[in-house]
């Protein structure tokens, strides 16, 4: 995946940043941070994760967190081992990932007391001095209920817009397999070119581009291509008709499916099922 940290990628973060009172770090999808804001930690975190123990602990629960959401495909809510509030969300295409949003660090209790107690009991068991990170905890952000679910709406609203204006992109190789294993699964359904352009906002002559790249073919040829690979498997895998194997590959016309496979294997489809001994 190719990301680019530009000055609009500043802008959002240092934007949500501004009107959330929260932290925000983008990351691509293998967890490289992008840009944040603010650059740095709330200062509670900053202290706590001086500690290397502390600071495992901390990144074990961002990888937890960033792995529950790409597995929900949905904002995921969750609190760190300090008791501290962090959502994460993945930025999604179709089922590609392309990275993740983070934020936090906060509280949803104003009562900071379990937030203390967890910095006790840590700093006896890894023998550190609590009264500094203790001292941060009056500069904890409190957000209630409501807020934080609007903050979550937000978030995953901020995902789609990533995505929809370029700001982290898949490189071409990446958009290439995509769109090939939308054809391959999707082979029953409309396939025009119009049809893949508009669901992956590409233009024709783009999608061309990208397919002569990638494939070193045009978007038709991968079509067919895909349907005959998926009829040889249906002919050796099942005892279906050549006019049922026809329509499952998205050819409604039994003859001219064969005329089709013909032309790409060189026999027709019952002469490849008997050659290959089914």
């Amino acid at each position: 995946m190719e990301s680019q940290q530009n000055n609009e990628l500043m802008t959002l973060v240092r934007n949500f940043g501004t009107i959330s009172n929260a932290t925000i770090a983008i990351f691509d999808a293998n967890r490289n941070l992008l840009a944040s804001y603010p650059d740095s930690s709330i200062p509670f975190c900053g202290i706590i994760r001086k500690n290397e123990d502390i600071n495992e602990k901390c990144t074990h629960c961002d990888i937890l967190g960033l792995s529950k959401c790409y597995a929900a495909k949905k904002p995921y809510l969750y609190h760190c081992h300090m008791g501290l509030v962090e959502i994460a969300s993945p930025i999604m295409y179709g089922d590609t990932l392309l990275g993740y949003i983070l934020i936090g660090q906060f509280t949803d209790n104003p009562d900071k007391e379990q937030i203390r107690r967890n910095v006790m009991k840590a700093a006896k068991q890894y023998r550190f001095s609590a009264s500094e990170p203790l001292k941060e905890l009056d500069n904890i952000v409190y957000l209630d209920s409501q807020y934080t679910t609007a903050l979550t709406q937000l978030i995953e609203m901020c995902s789609n817009y990533i995505w929809l204006n370029r700001i982290v992109k898949l490189n071409n190789s990446d958009l290439g397999q995509e769109i090939r294993l939308y054809i391959a699964t999707h082979l029953t359904e409309n396939l025009s070119v119009d049809t893949i352009c508009s669901k992956y906002n590409i233009s024709p002559s783009g999608l061309y581009q990208l397919f002569q790249k990638v494939f070193g073919c045009g978007v038709v040829k991968i079509i067919r291509e895909e349907r005959i690979k998926r009829a040889k498997e249906l002919l050796l895998d099942s005892n279906f008709s050549i006019s049922d194997i026809a329509s499952q590959v998205g050819i409604l016309d039994a003859n001219y499916f064969i005329r089709v496979f013909k032309a790409e294997t060189g026999m027709t489809p019952g002469e490849y099922r008997k050659l290959q001994g089914k």
